[in-house]
């Protein structure tokens, strides 16, 4: 009965360590596994890395295009105002070439007419050579006929004349008659010399008309031709610009399919990102799956290895025979070595992970570094801001006091041009007055022309005002320089005339002091305008220009990539963290196995040791 025990005991030993050999092997499996889908996660985490570098710079050229798509839409709309402006052009020259069309027909009717008018003119110019040949002809031939009559005359006169002569003195009226025939003769032949030159200067002038409407129908001709070349290259740069606009149509149109393609890549790789970020997490959960299965099956080994010890203390209670004891010595001893060799792999295996850990401290070190490098630069681009912004407001407020002087200075020279226009009103006022005193003075001078007593009035008044005058000039020196200051005043009773016209020569002089202190307030004011603008000008001159506002905008747009970058690098870290605590949640649970491992082994050893003893 003991011996079936024992055999039983055995044959479930034996199944208990097929059991824990098919575990090993499942364990084994699972580490398998686990490096494998550890490094399908490294493969991965590179993927997700090269996709995001990837859709970083597929965003980029994103931008790059919009950027190409937005100047390519600006010159398209130049192209489209310098189309219009050509159109434009195209219908004023269109317009231009119809006038200069009508201008044509116009031309080709009076060019028409000219011809009409020269081949009449031709016909009048043969009819007066026919007339002149004819009159000409007939003219010289009687003439010519006359002029033989008058020669056979005057010879027949010379001979009567040499007949006479030897006759009565009184023949020498007959010689006279003979010469007065001969001037008739010049005479008449003068006359059709000078109707033929009148007939030939006609002819010439004629020609000449002829020339100047040959000439003007050349003109014309010519404009015609310049006229009809611009309407042809105005046809020409139409149709060149219809070919630009089409070129400029395809160009469009290849943009926005290329736009389209770039939209549908950056589609895709977003596709792609979130695939490769599922296909992450479902990792994830399988690794924690076969975390808590080894976790399991630990349990189970160690369930086990606790029933083979109560085993082995029964079997030992039992007293089997020696060389069943030797057998299990050399079971125990093959256990041994393949304990040993375990755990020889496992401190291998932690020593890989402890180098991994190395690893991903390095990169979490590297990772700190950037962050903190960006940090710094994010710091010094804040405080490029905070300076920048400072200097704004210092500015503005500057600004304001400036603009509230201005306006200080504005109502200022406001009341002045009021006080200003008052003045003008009130000259021009006084102008008028003393236009109607000059225009009384010409009259009294021109009634006064006529009558002789008014002059020695005249000559009385004007003693008397040279009289007035010198007292005048006599109390304002006293006035200047008074003996007696209040002597003026007793002339209020004797000469009241006297008196009010010291007033107001008093008044005028008071007046004519605050409008002196007047004058020098004003100076005194626009000086002041003038350091004003100066100073403006100086400040406006230290304020930041457009080129430092540009250089605030990128350093911002510089700021918002930096937060971006910092915001991905700090969710990147996070999960680095996360996979660290993982393989030290790990590096914890194969150090405890270790340990496991070790104090069994330890266990086992100083059991055997105890035994041998």
């Amino acid at each position: 009965a003991l011996q079936d025990e024992v055999k039983r005991k055995r044959t479930v030993l034996i199944s208990r360590e097929k059991d824990l050999k098919s575990e090993k092997v499942d364990i084994i499996d699972i580490e398998k596994k686990l490096r494998d889908s550890k490094e399908q996660m490294e493969k991965y985490l590179r993927e997700y890395d090269s996709l995001f570098r990837m859709t970083q710079k597929l965003t980029e050229d994103l931008e790059v295009q919009i950027h190409l798509n937005d100047t390519i839409d600006k010159e398209n709309a130049s192209r489209l105002e310098t189309l219009e402006d050509k159109g434009k052009e195209f219908n004023r020259l269109a317009t231009e070439s119809s006038k200069v069309q009508a201008a044509k027909k116009v031309t080709d009717g009076k060019i028409g007419e000219l011809e009409k008018e020269r081949m009449g003119y031709e016909k009048d110019r043969d009819e007066l050579k026919l007339k002149i040949e004819t009159l000409v002809g007939s003219d010289i031939k009687s003439a010519r006929k006359q002029g033989e009559i008058a020669q056979k005359g005057i010879d027949e006169k010379k001979g009567q004349k040499e007949i006479l002569t030897k006759r009565v003195g009184g023949e020498e009226k007959v010689t006279a008659l003979i010469y007065d025939l001969s001037k008739v003769n010049e005479n008449t032949t003068r006359n059709l010399k000078n109707e033929m030159s009148g007939y030939m200067a006609t002819v010439k002038a004629q020609r000449e008309k002829i020339s100047q409407l040959v000439l003007e129908r050349e003109r014309h001709e010519h404009e015609v031709e310049v006229a009809n070349g611009k309407h042809y290259t105005a046809i020409e740069e139409l149709k060149l610009q219809e070919v630009q606009v089409s070129d400029l149509q395809k160009k469009i149109i290849d943009g926005g399919a290329r736009l389209k393609q770039q939209q549908n890549l950056y589609e895709a790789v977003r596709s792609d990102r979130n695939l490769y970020s599922k296909n992450l997490i479902e990792s994830q959960e399988e690794i924690t799956e076969m975390k808590r299965r080894f976790k399991v099956m630990n349990h189970q080994i160690e369930q086990l290895k606790d029933e083979i010890t109560s085993k082995d203390h029964s079997l030992v209670k039992e007293h089997f025979n020696h060389h069943n004891v030797d057998k299990e010595r050399e079971l125990l001893k093959n256990e041994q070595t393949k304990i040993r060799k375990q755990i020889l792999s496992s401190e291998q295996i932690i020593n890989n992970q402890k180098v991994e850990v190395q690893k991903l401290a390095q990169i979490i070190q590297e990772a700190d570094e950037e962050r903190s490098r960006q940090r710094k630069e994010c710091d010094a681009v804040m405080s490029e801001r905070d300076i920048l912004g400072n200097q704004l407001i210092k500015r503005n407020a500057e600004l304001t006091k400036l603009y509230e002087k201005v306006k200080v200075q504005r109502s200022v020279l406001h009341h002045g041009e009021l006080q200003y226009q008052d003045r003008v009103g009130e000259i021009n006022h006084l102008k008028k007055g003393l236009g109607g005193l000059k225009r009384e003075k010409a009259e009294s001078v021109v009634e006064s022309g006529n009558q002789f007593s008014l002059k020695k009035a005249c000559l009385a008044l004007e003693k008397d005002l040279l009289t007035e005058r010198t007292k005048i000039r006599a109390l304002s020196e006293e006035l200047d320089r008074p003996l007696n200051v209040h002597r003026w005043r007793h002339l209020e009773s004797s000469d009241p005339t006297r008196f009010e016209m010291i007033r107001k020569i008093q008044s005028v002089q008071k007046r004519l002091i605050k409008k002196t202190e007047e004058v020098m307030e004003k100076d005194s004011l626009i000086q002041e305008k003038e350091k004003l603008y100066v100073e403006l000008k100086n400040i406006l001159g230290r304020q930041p220009g457009p080129e430092v506002q540009e250089q605030i905008m990128l350093y911002q747009s510089n700021l918002k990539e930096k937060h971006k970058q910092m915001k991905a690098m700090n969710s990147e870290l996070e999960m680095y963290k996360q996979q660290v605590d993982a393989f030290r949640g790990e590096l914890v649970g194969v150090a405890e196995d270790g340990r496991n491992l070790r104090a069994d082994w330890l266990r086992k050893t100083r059991k055997q040791a105890s035994m041998g003893l």
